[in-house]
């Protein structure tokens, strides 16, 4: 799952990654790479608990800019992997209740 949004962007640049760099590291993001057009960012390797900020769903973000435009590019790891666990807690409990069942009834 990713993530792209191009809008128009009239002004400085290294303001747009500030923001970026002050929204995200708070969150337990880091920084990959740095140049004067883009930033990008690797997330949290964590599933989500409850209470904890979506934007840790996150597991890489770039954030960069030319021409008057800029792009927000972002993958979803976070939430990749917390729907394998879903998927493979609910198969394994329906195993398991069916394992169950099977032999309370035989």
């Amino acid at each position: 799952m990713s993530y792209k949004k191009w809008i128009c962007y009239v002004g400085n640049i290294d303001k747009a990654h500030e923001v970026a760099r002050n929204t995200l590291i708070p969150h337990g993001f880091t920084i990959v790479k740095t140049t004067d057009e883009s930033i990008e960012l690797d997330g949290p390797d964590t599933l989500w608990t409850k209470g904890q900020n979506p934007l840790v769903g996150v597991s890489k973000i770039s954030v960069s800019g030319a021409n008057n435009e800029l792009a927000i590019i972002a993958e979803f790891g976070g939430i990749r992997k917390s729907i394998k666990f879903l998927i493979i807690f609910i198969v394994g409990m329906s195993v398991f209740s069916f394992i169950v069942i099977r032999n309370i009834i035989l």
